[in-house]
């Protein structure tokens, strides 16, 4: 017996209630500086009436955790680099910092996380731009500058599930031809006028339910011949709902994928295989100010020339109007120059030319409309051989867009025997200048802003800022490939990346004090 009870009191003395020494409230172990609390008092502020609204709407669910502190949650775990729902899940339940934002609600498993993400998208977008406006309050964003640049982000599809558009116009017309014939020859096999090969199924499913025809498969069989004409109208006509269906599809791009039908094929820069092979992928677009990702959107275009106009359009639809547009010669068109211009923004995109400019090559080269001297007068150039090379005729371009240029032609009148025809120019016809106005005028006042000593300043940032947001992105916070599928439900998740990065850059900023810088300055040697 006394054995007994030295045991029963040895159990005591090494396995304790823990539960006497737990704390009443989980914060009083966060500090006050940490970053859970520091992104608190900036989330507080915003307006979650919608999103409170759309979650209770999700079918009816009866919620254990209010929409709010789910945003918080999620929010949070971007911000800690933790994006996958199981991960979310796990946090909440051991995690402190969690603890303290559930504040004795009970944890969220990974389909109610998932479900809220789901259900929420524009709404979640909604606060991202509640969050901008909240920084700028705050003074840490100004509606100064923009820098704007994309990358290519593989999407959630099998990478051999490719659909070409051209290749589907060329099956089609194939498929039209046989079509063709077919309607031909049955027409006049059986003495009738059917106008198109819907008809003629019509005719075959009345004249085969009227005969009580039964149709046989396999080997050794004969099949009837309205049993052979049904199945060749048949199979002609799902080919060509088929062949319908893909370019609907695919629309103005020039393919898709079978698995998520908004991403497009695109060449990759992590190209794994190192072949070149085409990947589905969207094309995301960011705007960057004061080292925060302020608006963002995804595209079907691999290059960025067709962006710049619709992703601006976003920022304006969300009272985001910022005075210089600082980009890269990717961006640079006639088109996009003409819509800054007009809408009173300052470019500074660099050309495209622009390095070339600098090399001993272009100087020299004779053939360029930048080593010919022009009179503004005459509207004449004036080539090597000292030949004037006259105005003939305007040539008009629509591009994709609808967007019409102007490029005037310039003809010399006699080439033949000229001395420097093998370095001017490539054909036995006389010279001719393509040159568009607009375009060049356009370049000319973008390059002077790109040469003053802001524009310098504003092109060294957009290569720290922009390309500094890409590669926290991708690197710290592993955003390399989507894990959702369908455009909408992608945006949602970028737009939860963007926010984990800005309340990254918010902290920050704050712990080395850096609180309303908008700009790095440029290093003085």
């Amino acid at each position: 017996m006394t054995k007994n009870n030295n045991h029963s009191t040895n159990s005591t003395t090494f396995f304790p209630n823990y539960q006497l020494f737990l704390p009443m409230d989980i914060g009083v172990n966060i500090s006050e500086s940490s970053p859970v609390r520091v992104i608190s008092k900036l989330l507080e502020g915003l307006d979650y009436r919608y999103l409170m609204q759309a979650y209770s709407k999700n079918k009816g669910r009866k919620h254990k955790i209010e929409a709010d502190k789910m945003f918080f949650i999620i929010a949070y775990a971007m911000f800690d680099s933790v994006s996958t729902t199981r991960a979310i899940e796990k946090n909440c339940r051991e995690n402190i910092n969690y603890m303290w934002i559930l504040r004795r609600s009970s944890a969220p498993d990974h389909n109610t996380v998932a479900r809220f993400i789901s259900s929420c998208k524009i709404e979640i977008e909604d606060l991202f731009y509640q969050l901008i406006n909240k920084l700028i309050e705050l003074n840490e964003i100004d509606l100064e500058n923009v820098f704007i640049d994309g990358t290519k982000i593989e999407a959630n599809a099998n990478r051999y599930t490719f659909v070409w558009k051209k290749a589907v116009n060329k099956f089609y017309e194939k498929l039209k031809i046989k079509v063709n014939d077919f309607w031909h020859s049955f027409n006049e096999n059986n003495s009738t006028e059917f106008n198109d090969i819907y008809e003629i199924e019509k005719h075959l499913e009345k004249e085969i339910l009227d005969k009580n025809i039964e149709f046989v498969y396999g080997k050794g069989v004969r099949k009837t011949q309205q049993q052979r004409d049904y199945e060749t109208v048949t199979s002609y006509i799902a080919k060509e709902n088929e062949y319908s269906m893909h370019l609907k599809i695919c629309g103005n791009r020039n393919s898709y994928s079978k698995t998520d039908k908004d991403a497009t094929f695109m060449r990759m820069k992590e190209d794994y295989m190192k072949n070149g092979q085409l990947k589905p992928a969207y094309n995301l677009q960011i705007g960057v100010n004061s080292e925060y990702i302020v608006g963002l959107d995804l595209f079907p275009n691999p290059t960025d020339v067709r962006t710049l106009i619709p992703f601006l359009s976003v920022l304006e639809s969300k009272n985001l109007k910022f005075r210089n547009i600082v980009a890269d010669a990717g961006y640079e068109s006639e088109e996009n120059y003409e819509y800054l211009f007009n809408n009173n923004y300052t470019p500074y995109i660099k050309p495209q030319n622009y390095e070339k400019q600098k090399t001993r090559k272009f100087k020299h080269d004779i053939s360029k409309v930048e080593n010919m001297s022009f009179n503004e007068e005459t509207d004449t150039y004036t080539c090597a051989n000292n030949q004037k090379l006259e105005f003939k005729y305007t040539s008009k371009q629509k591009n994709r867009s609808g967007y019409i240029s102007e490029k005037k032609v310039y003809e010399c009148n006699n080439c033949e025997g000229c001395p420097f025809a093998v370095k001017c120019k490539s054909t036995s016809h006389n010279k001719k200048l393509y040159v568009a106005d607009n375009f060049l005028r356009f370049r000319k006042q973008s390059q002077e802003n790109i040469a003053t000593e802001k524009g310098i300043m504003l092109r060294v940032n957009r290569s720290i800022q922009v390309e500094g947001a890409f590669g926290v992105l991708k690197q710290n916070m592993n955003f390399k490939r989507f894990k959702y599928r369908e455009r909408s439900k992608t945006k949602v998740e970028v737009l939860l990346f963007a926010i984990g990065y800005n309340l990254r850059k918010y902290v920050h900023k704050k712990v080395q004090g850096r609180e309303g810088m908008k700009l790095h300055k440029l290093a003085i040697n």
